[in-house]
């Protein structure tokens, strides 16, 4: 039995468990080392009120006493103390009762210092609320996919974008309003991102508005995964370029029209990149000039600028 009893010590020890007792009968207190070690108080002398003292708010330590006798169950939480040194610290305390004739005689429990979680804890909670705010109020659109399609989160811009309620746009998926012609492309990115073939994809594509028009859309996907480097789900941004699209095509068909125009007046067309000494031309100017149209830029002062010899 001694050989148990120093290894379950050793065990506490090892793992920085504190352990404490207090008699309601002969009002003796125990605490075993790693509770002074979490106090900072190697030379304290605890009695059945004093501990209380670490605490910034001990009625919330005295409400679990009360509820752990009024309830003959075990009782935990999470609090807030101040150490003899004045260091601030997040401890997990667990309290129960022990009974003779249905009365409270011995209080005990454990305490452990949980400071470094708890911090984590917050720095991921703010962590995650800036990247919701950054989510939820960015000017473009924001999603979460998952990694079967389906939207998982979405904020108010994408919905704005296609013209739905939120609500109502969570019951369409994106391969339902993406044009048909450009599913394919999509689905063949995420596969290779789904494969690890490519860190990030993004493409031009058209989705179908709740009002049936076509508009065109920026997407940049990302996946994220997790620390198994299993994915998890992707994050999208789509951006609303419908007006450059539409830009480039009058851009487009206008240079078509002209370049119908010069062709069917044979007229040549040259234009001169004097810094750099070339000459991009049509297949008109370089008949015009005698060159062959194999290559249609060339330099002008070789070609074309004859020394004077008279």
């Amino acid at each position: 039995m001694h050989g148990n009893i120093e290894f379950y010590r050793d065990v506490l020890a090892l793992a920085q468990l504190g352990i404490w007792e207090r008699d309601l009968v002969t009002g003796k207190v125990y605490w075993n080392d790693a509770v002074f070690d979490i106090y900072e108080a190697p030379d304290f002398v605890p009695d059945l009120r004093n501990s209380l003292k670490f605490y910034m708010e001990p009625h919330k330590l005295e409400l679990m006493v009360i509820e752990a006798i009024s309830t003959h169950q075990p009782q935990e939480a999470q609090l807030e103390i101040v150490t003899a040194n004045g260091s601030a610290r997040w401890v997990k305390t667990r309290v129960n009762a022990a009974f003779e004739n249905n009365e409270c005689v011995r209080l005990y429990g454990t305490l452990e210092d949980i400071t470094e979680h708890h911090n984590l804890h917050i720095r991921l909670a703010e962590r995650e609320e800036s990247f919701h705010q950054a989510f939820d109020y960015a000017p473009i659109g924001m999603a979460i996919v998952s990694t079967k399609g389906e939207w998982i989160r979405v904020n108010q811009s994408i919905c704005s974008l296609f013209g739905y309620e939120p609500d109502e746009f969570m019951n369409h998926t994106f391969q339902e309003i993406t044009f048909h012609e450009d599913l394919d492309a999509d689905l063949s990115m995420m596969n290779q991102l789904l494969n690890g073939e490519i860190g990030s994809y993004s493409l031009e594509k058209r989705y179908y508005h709740k009002n049936g028009k076509l508009i065109w859309v920026q997407l940049n996907v990302t996946l994220v995964r997790d620390s198994l480097d299993r994915p998890l789900y992707f994050i999208s941004q789509l951006k609303d370029i419908t007006e450059r699209r539409k830009y480039i095509d009058a851009l487009l068909k206008e240079r078509q029209r002209l370049d119908n125009i010069i062709k069917s007046t044979r007229v040549g067309t040259w234009e001169w990149d004097i810094e750099a000494d070339t000459v991009y031309a049509n297949q008109r100017a370089m008949e015009i000039f005698g060159f062959t149209f194999r290559e249609n830029r060339f330099s002008a002062h070789e070609q074309l600028v004859k020394p004077c010899t008279c």
